[in-house]
């Protein structure tokens, strides 16, 4: 398999099946208008796992922690993550409830495996002519979860993706999960959010839209590590493996 080129045929499927999903979103903002917002469940059960992603652009990275902190102020139910721990995923791994990595068995072997993948997709990615990036479009919403729209410029965040399921069977015994697309998730509902509210977020988001005027930024790094979310202290993480594009 050529790991530096997804095979045409899945990438343009990747690319509609992304961009249903994103018309979705718009659809679930409307009805969220009528019917309110619940809380995420990734939230009230506290859940975790080990993740591999892109690190974003500082200067988008920054845009949304700004829009997160005014989303926050219209609806306080809303847990918006902090500007370091934004991300584009390519997969997690072990999600449960009440994630602990410290009790895992297996964390060092996936640490050490995340860690080699991470390596390996950046050390693929110097290959191509140019680092790669997203062009970023709307902010969204469905019942439980904020994100940003993006769109990959080329096919590198899938065949990336493709390079990282090939070796997670090689060194974890499992085929990862592949994204669904380039977003970036920014916040997640932890109390019901009633009508009225919904649709002072609607307005909001429709008067900020296109974030980033709709132009492309590339991604500074791929890295490794592991997630907790809780009520408290809403998206936490700790980067374990780190390397530059």
């Amino acid at each position: 398999m050529n790991f530096l080129t997804a095979l045409p045929g899945t990438f343009a499927a990747w690319q509609t099946s992304s961009n249903a999903l994103f018309d979705k979103f718009r659809g679930q903002m409307d009805t969220c208008s009528v019917s309110g917002m619940d809380a995420d469940a990734f939230i009230t059960e506290r859940k975790g796992g080990y993740f591999l992603y892109r690190r974003p652009y500082p200067e988008v990275a920054y845009a949304i922690e700004r829009v997160g902190k005014e989303i926050s102020a219209i609806a306080p139910e809303v847990l918006v993550y902090s500007g370091e721990v934004l991300h584009t995923t390519y997969t997690d791994y072990m999600v449960a409830a009440g994630f602990n990595p410290s009790e895992s068995p297996s964390h060092a072997q996936v640490v050490s495996a995340f860690g080699q993948i991470a390596q390996g997709i950046a050390e693929l990615s110097k290959l191509r002519s140019s680092r790669p990036s997203a062009k970023y479009g709307d902010l969204l919403f469905s019942a439980n979860t904020f994100m940003l729209e993006g769109h990959p410029l080329d096919d590198s965040h899938l065949a990336e993706a493709q390079f990282m399921q090939e070796m997670g069977k090689q060194l974890l015994g499992t085929e990862l999960r592949l994204p669904w697309g380039s977003h970036i998730s920014f916040g997640r509902v932890a109390k019901r959010i009633e009508p009225a509210a919904v649709q002072e977020l609607v307005k909001y988001c429709n008067g900020v839209n296109p974030l980033m005027g709709g132009e492309s930024y590339p991604f500074v790094a791929v890295e490794a590590g592991y997630y907790t979310v809780s009520p408290e202290h809403g998206f936490q993480s700790t980067v374990t493996d780190s390397f530059k594009f």
